[in-house]
Formats: C-alpha cells, structure tokens, sequence
C-alpha cells in the first residue's frame, strides 16, 4: 500500500502519528504490567501496587517518546501527550467502577482469580491456588492469567475492585487510535473518514458486550485489532515507536490473554511476513525477527503459569481443552441445531442466525427481530453473537469485493486482500468459530472491504458497510448498558440488604465466589461455608443459583 506520511522536518508529523502515541501510551501499561508480574513470580514478589505505578508511568514516557519519534518538539504538546494516557486509564477505570459484573464466568472464577493475585498468589512457586479449595479453582490454576493480573494490579492501588474492569474500555480506546493512525498514514484517508473506520473496528461487539465484564475475548479482540494496525504501520516515518509498541505488546499480551492468542499470534506474524514479502514492504524482516523471538517468550517466561506447569504437570500446555485428560465443555455450550456439524456450515449457522443465547432462529439480513435486542445483554452470545447486522455487513462486504474485483481491476494487487484472506484464515482453524467471541477477528473482514472500496472511491459501497457495522455496535453498546444498569441496580440493593442484617453473616457462595469482594468493601462480615446454610429465612439472589445467605446466629451449617 501507499504510504502518505508527511516528510519529516521542523513541525512536520505523519498523519495520525500523535494519536499513535496516545495510543501506544494507554496500550504499554498492559504489557509491561503482565512483564512485571512474571519477573516478580519468578524471585517470589507477589503483585502489588508498583506493578501498576511503574506501567502507567512506562505508557506516559513512550507516549512521549513516540511523539518526538513524530517530530513534535513543544514541551506544551509532549505533557498534553504523555497526560492523556493516565488520564484515559482514569476514566476508563471510573467507569467501569458504575457497573457490577455480573456474568457468569467472572463472578466463577475470574474475580475470584483476580481477587486471590492481589492476595499474595504466586502462580509461579504455588501451583492450585491456595485460596479456593473447589468450585471453579481448577480453571484459575491452568488457564492464561494476563487480564487477571492487569486487574490485580490495579485493584491494589486501592481502588474498587470493579474498576479493575476498566482495562476493557483502555483497550477498546488503544485500538481505535492505532486504526485512525493506520487508516491515515498507510491507507491515506481524511480525518473524519478514518475516525468513521477506527470506531468500527473498535467498537467490535464481543468487545462492547463484555465492556462491562471480566471476560477475556474482548480484550482479545482489540488486542488483534492493535496488531493488525500496528503491522500497517511498519515503516512509516514517525510511527516507528508506536508501531513497535503495538507489535511487541500485542505479541506479550494475546498469547497470555487465551490459549487461542497463541494461535492467533503466530497466525498474525506469518501472515505478517509472508504479505511483507509479496510487496516488499521495508522493515518487515527486523520486526519479523523481533516477533519470532517475542512470542516464545511471551509464552515460555510470562505465561511460564500456565503454560510450563500444564505441560510439566499435565502433559500438553493447553491442559485442560487438550491432551491427555482434556475436559470437554463445548459439547453442553453448543446450540443444539449446530452439534455434529462441521466448523463452515456451524458458523454460516450462527452468523446469519438470530441473536439469541441457546436456540438457531433462522433470520433474513438486513432485519432485528423480536427478542434480539434483549439477547444482545448477554455477554457471551451463542448464535448472532456480532450483532443483529452482521449478516448484512457480510453481504455487503461479498458484494463489494465481487464489484471492486471486476469493475476496479486495480485494487486486486491491493495487500489489503491478503490481509482479508489471512483473517478468515484464522477464523477457520478455530474448531468452534461458530461463537463469536472465540473468533472476534472475524469483525474486521467487512471493515478492510470498505477501506478498500474507499482507496477505490467507491464510497457508497463502503459507506453502507461502515453504518452496518456502526449502527450494530451502537444496538450492542445500548443493549449492554441497559443490562449492566439495572443488574446493577438491582445488586447494589441486594448487598445493601445483607449490610442491614446481622453479622457476620453465613454465607455459601456456590459457583460465585467473585461476590466476596464487593462483601468486603461494603464492611459486610461474613463466614463462608461449604454447603447451603439452614435457617429460618435465608436470603438468595435469583440470578445465582445456590447461593444462600442467613444472618449471625441463624444457621446451622459447618463453617469450611
């Protein structure tokens, strides 16, 4: 592709080289936190507040020092620079304070994950984490500990342990600064043009459906999207820094986010090389280089837990999903319409399907039908998972490449195709991409077909794939905040009842042990026990079942 950078001299920047600095300044902080916590384990430090005062403080300085790698030379400039970073990471964490998670999975075992790091746990020296003896204990142990450990460190500067969350929303934010920088530098589209493609490759809706969560599969999401940005941006005067960031973050971060980022990662860097080869791209072997040594690392040193111990332990590094003694959860989170089918016809299935938890609704593009718009609340989508839209933004994006590819014969050398190709690519080799959040690169596909369409001037064509994904993110976004707001309220309530009563409080969590910190930072007294307390009128919550509170003195259960 073109390169449109401005010449360097006295003032002179690339275009979107300064919003590349902002975001390689709120994206350092996540890596070198997860950099922190490795080097701690390793000589016995647990996480504690410095992890997180030394990252936010790195994100500033190589904020700055992209911005000067741009040519910016005002002191006024360089501070305002360095500045937006932390305050991002402040308002992204103020945010995420407003709402509980509730889900799932993130009161199951990633709160209490995070919870038991800032602790004291070291998964490096303490394999099985000390704090939890059953329940969900066995998926902290062996699962990848990245965003617990961001979050951990957060949580330990004192503030409330839901804005610990707030690296969902720093995340999203990183990825639409490298996409503007990328869709101006490299692609050499106007401001607001590029603003237009940023905030639909950011606002992907398994990112914006667990913004509020502490699921992982949104920050893998935006963790891809700044490595397929960052790669655009090798070679570029001005964005060196910032394109090195991007590069080296994301290949520490997605391997140690989910097992699936191992693959994803390497996926990206052959992909990487093999279409910087094909255009002769300058620059590409030094970061190949760079990529072929940091992964392994990444894998090896900072995901030494789990991937070393459930090697060692169990014989394969991606224990439990693989190798011997593997566990199969799939089978009874797989819409019964799709069991048995092959991985091709299951993601058509639930692409071009209706939004909805469990069940295969069959649904004409182009439409939100009755119920969609309440399923998009759900975080963890099984069927229609990007959005009511998506199937339309997909059809669109087909149609757009079939006409640019007959009527506009000179973008078929465009690179952009390879990188079109090199997605889908990934998507397919995951055996369940039928669900969304496990694919979330998907998303991108008919976003490069509209940048293309634009370089093209056909800008009807991506004009139409652009509100499709816009407005499909907006419905998610809406959806979600509805959700989480009266969740949340009706949580706060909740807890607000069990401080009125007696205490300390017996309580049996179940499955939902990540509640315990709310408990302690409302001063709640409690003993947990290891069965369903008897009394005479015990208190429950109607969306976790199980767990069963009764106040000081009433129960007759055995403490743990």
């Amino acid at each position: 592709m073109k390169t449109t950078a401005a010449p360097r001299g006295a003032g002179a920047t690339a275009p979107g080289s300064l919003v590349a600095a902002v975001g390689a300044g709120l994206f350092a902080p996540a890596p070198v936190m997860i950099l922190l916590a490795a080097a701690g384990f390793a000589i016995g430090v647990p996480i504690g507040p410095a992890h997180a005062v030394i990252a936010l403080a790195a994100g500033a300085s190589l904020s700055t020092w992209a911005a000067r790698d741009a040519g910016v030379r005002s002191r006024a400039a360089l501070w305002l620079v360095a500045a937006l970073p932390l305050l991002g990471w402040a308002a992204s964490c103020a945010l995420a304070s407003r709402f509980f998670d509730m889900s799932w999975d993130g009161l199951a075992y990633h709160a209490p994950a995070i919870d038991d790091l800032a602790r004291g746990w070291n998964p490096f020296h303490v394999v099985g984490d000390p704090f939890r003896s059953e329940g969900f204990a066995f998926w902290i142990d062996h699962y990848p500990k990245a965003s617990w450990e961001v979050a951990a460190a957060l949580y330990r500067l004192g503030i409330p342990f839901q804005a610990a969350k707030g690296m969902n929303v720093v995340l999203i934010a990183a990825a639409l600064c490298f996409v503007f920088a990328a869709a101006r530098a490299r692609a050499g589209l106007g401001p607001f043009t590029s603003l237009a493609i940023a905030a639909a490759a950011a606002l992907n809706p398994v990112a914006v459906a667990q913004l509020f969560s502490l699921y992982v599969d949104g920050q893998l999401a935006a963790t891809i999207t700044i490595l397929l940005a960052a790669m655009l941006l090798v070679g570029i005067p001005g964005l060196r820094l910032a394109a090195a960031t991007g590069l080296a973050g994301a290949a520490l971060y997605l391997p140690n986010l989910k097992f699936t980022g191992v693959v994803y990662a390497v996926g990206a860097a052959l992909a990487f090389v093999a279409i910087g080869l094909l255009t002769r791209a300058p620059g590409v072997r030094r970061y190949a280089v760079a990529l072929a040594v940091a992964i392994p690392l990444a894998v090896a040193l900072v995901g030494y837990a789990p991937y070393v111990t459930n090697a060692r332990e169990h014989g394969h590094p991606f224990f439990p999903i693989m190798g011997p003694g593997k566990i199969d959860f799939m089978t009874a989170n797989t819409p019964s319409a799709l069991r048995g089918r092959d991985r091709l016809s299951a993601l058509a299935i639930a692409t071009f399907g209706a939004c909805d938890g469990a069940e295969v609704h069959p649904k004409a593009p182009f439409r939100v039908v009755e119920g969609e718009l309440a399923w998009l609340g759900v975080v963890d989508l099984r069927v229609g998972g990007f959005g009511p839209l998506f199937s339309g933004a997909l059809l669109v994006a087909l149609a757009t490449t079939l006409l640019l590819l007959w009527r506009a014969p000179e973008t078929r050398r465009d690179p952009a195709w390879l990188v079109g190709a090199a997605l889908v690519a990934s998507v397919l080799v995951n055996p369940e991409a039928w669900w969304a959040r496990y694919v979330p690169q998907l998303w991108l596909v008919p976003i490069l077909t509209a940048v293309v369409a634009l370089r093209a001037r056909r800008r009807a064509l991506a004009a139409a794939g652009l509100a499709l994904a816009l407005a499909g993110s907006a419905l998610t976004l809406a959806s979600q905040h509805r959700a989480r707001t009266i969740g949340t309220t009706v949580l706060a309530a909740h807890l607000d009842s069990l401080a009125r009563m007696p205490q300390p409080l017996e309580i049996y969590f179940g499955p939902f042990e990540g509640l315990e910190p709310s408990l302690r930072e409302r001063g709640i007294a409690f003993h947990k026990r290891s069965a369903a307390p008897s009394c005479a009128e015990p208190v429950t919550h109607p969306a976790y079942p199980q767990y069963t509170v009764c106040s000081a003195g009433a129960s007759t259960a055995n403490a743990r």
